[in-house]
């Protein structure tokens, strides 16, 4: 009741109440209603050039469980989102739905070589839209798809890194005989950490230094951007021989390639968790107290 009264109130900002809430009921599990509120992000500006061709987004599955014979699946947000819910494209495919994924330039090669879904792009012009009759903020497809507490299990990972590439780093990265090859990762993308949810999720290099006296492991830093400053190989962890040859590498591909041959990656809450959990490879996500509603509240995984 306290809630539908603010809604009421002068100059109250609506949309960011809603937002709020909706985060909050998803983090607690409440995720039938969680998911309905989520769609309060979407602002009345964003995909105009959507909606012009093919008019407001799917409304989702109906009583009779109709899916479209096509749909574009229009990625928003950061990369690890992108990640994480490519899997329903997986799904609409598996389902008969012709899909083609738009999203983030950076990460089109990757789910190319990388993923199953029939087209990815971040171009459309008309004659490749023309034989697509709706579309869907990627984002929404649990709300539409009518998901609450049923997971997509897919224990193998959804992604699998080029084999090339594999073979590539296993012959620059060097491993030391009877050790374990633990991949580190700190800090996410410094944008997103003014958000109210996701403010604290990072970490300073400095916080892993315990992990020296680790015996028979050897790390490789994932890191990536302004962090990357922070990593110090000498005297401090004990870096996999061609650790160098990565450090300037900025290549989604390459990096799956590396993630694939850890036996281990810990890391916070950003892009890292999500490509490494759907490479299927072991993974530990150092999470704040109250963590973002992606994670949950109960549970280690």
């Amino acid at each position: 009741r306290a809630y539908q009264v603010s809604l009421k109130t002068e100059n109250c900002p609506h949309q960011s109440v809603r937002n709020n809430l909706s985060q909050d009921l998803l983090l607690a599990g409440k995720f039938k209603e969680g998911w309905a509120e989520y769609e309060s992000r979407l602002k009345d500006n964003e995909h105009q050039f959507f909606k012009h061709h093919f008019g407001e987004a799917w409304e989702g599955t109906d009583k009779e469980n109709k899916l479209p014979k096509s749909l574009i699946l229009v990625c928003e947000q950061g990369f690890g989102d992108t990640i994480q819910f490519c899997r329903f494209a997986l799904l609409l495919e598996e389902l008969g739905v012709e899909i083609a994924l738009f999203c983030q330039r950076s990460l089109i090669t990757l789910l190319k070589e990388s993923s199953q879904i029939n087209y990815i792009t971040d171009e459309l012009s008309s004659k490749e839209i023309s034989q697509y009759n709706n579309w869907c903020p990627l984002l929404s497809l649990p709300k539409k798809l009518g998901l609450e507490n049923t997971p997509i299990e897919i224990k193998q990972g959804y992604l699998k890194a080029d084999q090339k590439r594999v073979d590539k780093w296993s012959r620059l990265l060097i491993r030391r005989a009877n050790h374990k090859l633990v991949g580190l990762h700190w800090q996410g993308n410094p944008n997103f950490e003014k958000k109210l949810y996701s403010k604290g999720r990072s970490m300073d290099f400095g916080d892993l230094l315990n992990l020296k006296r680790l015996e028979n492991v050897e790390f490789v830093s994932l890191q990536k951007g302004e962090a990357q400053n922070q990593l110090k190989t000498k005297d401090k962890l004990l870096f996999v021989k061609g650790q160098m040859y990565f450090n300037s590498n900025f290549d989604f591909r390459d990096t799956a390639a590396v993630i694939a041959q850890c036996d281990l990656v810990i890391t916070t809450d950003n892009v890292i968790a999500h490509l490494a959990g759907a490479l299927g490879v072991q993974t530990w996500v150092a999470l704040q107290w109250i963590p973002e509603w992606r994670w949950g509240l109960e549970g280690e995984e």
